[in-house]
């Protein structure tokens, strides 16, 4: 894997603005993309097909932990973990799921340039919703689709949502 080697002024940068700005996040947390066909039919769709319960999926940049709550909610999946590079998010995706009963998820803090410290081959799959149209920095945005690559299984799935264009 190529690796970023120092925290950069980028990560950095963002750190500081998702941290300050979670609590809005937590607000709303990105739910209007809930009524979007394309969430349920493209981004969720991995965990339509097979049996899930003994598998395990990230989603990275979890923010408040929208995406998490909708696979526990709707499917039936061994584990769901969720990382984000701002504390104060994670802080808010444990909170929330606090309130459901679930208890088979796990979230934790990314250094903003990877999937965090775990094991190769964790993951059956690896989603990201309107995420990584946010690193705008090419050695980044490499380090973490290295390190996805990295986390998922032999046969694991990656499947990412961006947004672009005027009306995205």
């Amino acid at each position: 894997m190529t690796e970023v080697k120092t925290q950069s002024d980028y990560t950095n940068m963002q750190i500081e603005y998702y941290d300050s700005n979670a609590h809005v996040m937590n607000i709303e947390n990105h739910s209007v993309h809930n009524n979007n066909p394309d969430y349920w039919t493209l981004l969720l769709s991995p965990f339509c097909e097979g049996d899930w319960k003994d598998k395990k999926a990230l989603d990275f940049g979890c923010g408040c932990g929208r995406n998490v709550i909708s696979v526990l909610n709707t499917y039936d999946i061994g584990e769901m973990h969720g990382c984000d590079l701002s504390k104060n998010n994670i802080s808010f995706c444990n909170t929330n799921l606090e309130k459901t009963d679930h208890t088979n998820y796990k979230f934790f803090v990314t250094d903003g340039k990877s999937v965090g410290e775990v094991e190769d081959n964790t993951y059956d799959a690896i989603i990201s919703t309107i995420v990584m149209q946010h690193i705008c920095v090419y050695d980044i945005r490499k380090s973490i689709l290295n390190d996805m690559h990295r986390a998922l299984s032999d046969d694991g799935i990656l499947c990412i949502q961006m947004g672009y264009g005027d009306a995205h």
